[in-house]
C-alpha cells in the first residue's frame, strides 16, 4: 500500500436531557492507502477475520461465535489493546464481492466499519477504510478516550505498513507458485 491518508475526528454529543446524562463522543477515522494486489486478492484477504490478528495493531484474540465462517452473519468477539484493552462481538452487515464489506457491533464497545476495495490499474487496489466507534460516557469514558488516543495513529500506520507488507508479499508468492 502506498503510505496511506488519515484523518481522526472526535465527535462530542451529549445524550439525554439533563446533564446528569453521559456523555458519548465519537470518533471517526478515515483511512485510504493502496495496495499492488488484484482488487479480488486484497478483499478475500482483509474481509477474512481469520486473518485480522496477522495485521491489525493490538489484536489479541477474535473468537467466530456462530457457524457463519465470513460473509454476511458472520460473528466475532474481539478484544484488541489499545493502551486497554477494548471488547466487542462484532457482525458483518455488509456484502459486496471484491468491492465491500462492513461490521457492526452487537455488544462491547459501539463501533461500525466499513471497507471498501477499488481497482486503481489490473494490478493494485485502494482500500478506503471507515470506522465509529463510541466510548463509554462519564469520567470513566473520558479516561479511556486518554489511554487510547496516543495508539491510534501508531495502530493505523502500523496496520497500513503490516497488511501492505502481508498482501504484496504472499501475491508475490502465489504468482511464483503457478
Amino acid at each position: 500500500m502506498t503510505q496511506g491518508d488519515s484523518r481522526v475526528f472526535l465527535h462530542g454529543v451529549t445524550l439525554g436531557d439533563r446533564e446528569s446524562d453521559r456523555d458519548v463522543h465519537m470518533t471517526h477515522i478515515h483511512h485510504v492507502s493502496s495496495a499492488k494486489v488484484p482488487m479480488a486478492y486484497a478483499f478475500d484477504y482483509v474481509s477474512d477475520a481469520h486473518n485480522l490478528a496477522d495485521w491489525m495493531f493490538g489484536i489479541e484474540h477474535v473468537r467466530f461465535v456462530n457457524d457463519v465462517p465470513r460473509g454476511l452473519g458472520a460473528k466475532y468477539d474481539i478484544a484488541i489493546n489499545l493502551g486497554a484493552t477494548l471488547r466487542s462481538t462484532i457482525e458483518v452487515t455488509g456484502w459486496d464481492p471484491d468491492t465491500l464489506f462492513s461490521t457492526e457491533s452487537r455488544s462491547g464497545i459501539d463501533n461500525q466499519i466499513e471497507c471498501r476495495f477499488r481497482p486503481l490499474s489490473d494490478g493494485e487496489t485502494e482500500l478506503e477504510i471507515n470506522i465509529d466507534y463510541r466510548l463509554p460516557g462519564g469520567l470513566a469514558g473520558r479516561a479511556l478516550g486518554k489511554v487510547i488516543s496516543p495508539f491510534i495513529s501508531l495502530a493505523i500506520t502500523h496496520s497500513d505498513e503490516k497488511l501492505r507488507k502481508i498482501l504484496e508479499e504472499g501475491h508475490r508468492q502465489e504468482i511464483a507458485s503457478r
